[in-house]
């Protein structure tokens, strides 16, 4: 008799034991998905944007400069661009990615390639920059980008990496080239940047 009772004791505080542990096992992977979900929700932000376009034209076909239109100077075309941009912010970090998804078609209506029609699809990365933040005042960045800046409307004289701004055709983005910046902001008035112009980017 007293066997059994040290017996049932033994697998009731057995069973007792276990809960407590197997309910702090949850509570431990409730705490990593919220965190995990706050991480996502608060720090990566995205947009999606579609567009497209097209143009039909006439060239004319006696030209001196393009006689028989050998340069291939389309008579129409369509364009379908897919672009995504995509931020992540963690802590001091921040990552950022433009990746570009082109559909083009064009057609000929004279010249050598009269009556044929050409589909080209192009996929790429427009931008992407990694920025860390020493302090609230210190910044370092290096990343792709299109660093444009002044009211321009075909050119920017006063930019020594790209004087074309692109505002003549708004459609189309401009090709970036490769940057390592530091930025050190002194107050809301004041601040200061160091940019390098270290690869040609897209230009390449």
């Amino acid at each position: 008799m007293i066997t059994r009772c040290v017996r049932w004791t033994i697998v009731v505080l057995g069973i007792w034991a276990v809960f407590p542990v197997w309910g702090l096992e949850q509570d431990k992977k409730t705490s990593r998905t919220s965190a995990w979900d706050e991480f996502w929700s608060e720090g990566f932000s995205y947009r999606v944007e579609g567009l497209g376009y097209g143009f039909a034209r006439d060239p004319v076909t006696d030209s001196s400069l393009n006689p028989d239109n050998v340069l291939g100077v389309s008579s129409s075309q369509a364009t379908g661009e897919l672009r995504l941009d995509m931020k992540l912010l963690y802590d001091s970090f921040e990552l950022g990615i433009k990746p570009r998804l082109d559909l083009t078609w064009r057609e000929w209506n004279f010249g050598p390639s009269e009556g044929e029609s050409d589909t080209e699809t192009d996929a790429f990365i427009y931008e992407w920059h990694f920025r860390y933040r020493f302090t609230d005042r210190l910044f370092a960045y290096y990343g792709l980008e299109n660093l444009q800046w002044g009211p321009s409307f075909l050119t920017s004289p006063s930019n020594p990496f790209i004087p074309f701004n692109g505002k003549n055709n708004p459609y189309l983005e401009v090709p970036g080239l490769d940057y390592a910046k530091i930025n050190w902001v002194a107050n809301s008035t004041w601040s200061a940047q160091l940019i390098a112009n270290t690869g040609e980017g897209r230009l390449d």
